[in-house]
């Protein structure tokens, strides 16, 4: 209903692109909805007055703007209004970043709720990668143009469950040094948005086979060669994403193993959860940071290697890393206490507690 009532405002030739095509075709619920059109100020104005919004300026020199829908606004909570990039939708689409984002489809006041195929614009065949569950990227000059679509790549395909064709891989491992250019806050919505997917640990352990996790968490990187005795090829860093992934396991299946603290253990994390991270992205970070100073604390004591203080050590090193991806003072304290006290329960058990 509100993409019908954009295009009765008849601002000229409407596109929806980006995301909500996807979900679109997908049949999943459309979130905030993003369009764009030639005149991208005069319609977004013209929208927030007859949706009741609120109109934000994201970008005047780009023309992209944003209305705040009202609270009782039934679906999406904001629709970003954007000039269309190049003077049309086929050059728009180009510019765009993976194949199955580089759909359109163009609105009109009567737009079905269910569009056909052929009501599309897919001059990329990103459907066509959508209905193969494939993920894919066709030039590197678009992650040059903006590096945080190195990450995004992951985070979407851990929604959607796709998986990202070799040659994109291959793109983004040559390119990897570039995910620390994006700005931090950027960062840490994709890797907490990743992190909050059941299934993350797969796709974790996929950024580290091309580099990609450790570009964008450099501390981890001393890991990998630390305590390869006792580990194994890959040694801490090997052990951290087998914890991600038991982690991974027991939160997905907790309701099934726990049933009667899977309810009481939810709320309370919900209820006490920071607005930039979910409860299941602060446990995985938690997971992922938990032995981040196990390197840097390795001694060989009689012949046996320890770790003394890598929890205390690991705590202030987590809260580095956190605070400069300018996660809340909420979600570092949060993180921290987890990596400071991850050695407890083992000790509880070990006391017959």
């Amino acid at each position: 209903s509100v993409l019908r009532k954009v295009a009765a405002l008849r601002y000229g030739p409407v596109w929806l692109v980006g995301g909500a095509v996807r979900d679109l075709v997908l049949g999943r619920p459309l979130g905030d909805l993003d369009v764009a059109c030639a005149g991208a100020k005069a319609l977004a104005t013209a929208c927030a007055r007859e949706l009741k919004g609120t109109l934000v300026v994201l970008d005047e020199r780009e023309g992209v703007y944003r209305v705040v829908l009202p609270k009782e606004t039934k679906g999406p909570t904001q629709v970003d209004v954007a000039e269309l990039q190049g003077g049309s939708i086929d050059k728009d689409l180009l510019r765009r970043d993976f194949t199955l984002n580089a759909a359109a489809l163009l609105l009109t006041p009567q737009l079905k709720a269910a569009p056909r195929t052929a009501d599309f614009i897919d001059p990329r065949g990103g459907l066509s990668d959508l209905a193969r569950g494939v993920l894919r990227a066709e030039d590197e000059k678009l992650f040059v143009e903006d590096p945080l679509r190195l990450l995004r790549a992951f985070r979407i395909a851990a929604q959607l469950g796709l998986r990202i064709d070799e040659l994109t891989l291959k793109m983004i491992k040559r390119r990897r040094q570039d995910a620390r250019q994006p700005a931090p806050e950027r960062t840490r919505a994709e890797l907490a948005a990743l992190l909050d997917c059941p299934g993350a640990s797969a796709w974790l352990k996929a950024m580290d086979d091309c580099g990609l996790l450790t570009a964008v968490l450099e501390e981890l990187e001393p890991a990998r060669k630390c305590a390869e005795a006792y580990y194994g090829p890959g040694g801490v860093m090997t052990h951290t994403l087998d914890v991600c992934a038991r982690l991974d396991f027991l939160l997905t299946n907790l309701r099934a193993l726990y049933p009667a603290q899977a309810k009481a253990f939810w709320t309370r994390l919900a209820a006490r959860a920071p607005a930039d991270a979910p409860p299941r992205a602060l446990l995985m970070l938690g997971a992922l940071l938990h032995d981040v100073a196990k390197a840097e604390t390795a001694k060989r004591v009689d012949g046996r290697l320890r770790f003394f203080e890598h929890d205390v050590i690991g705590a202030e090193r987590a809260s580095t890393l956190l605070k400069r991806l300018r996660f809340s003072r909420a979600a570092i304290d949060a993180v921290a206490a987890v990596v400071r006290h991850h050695l407890r329960p083992g000790h509880l058990v070990s006391a017959g507690g």
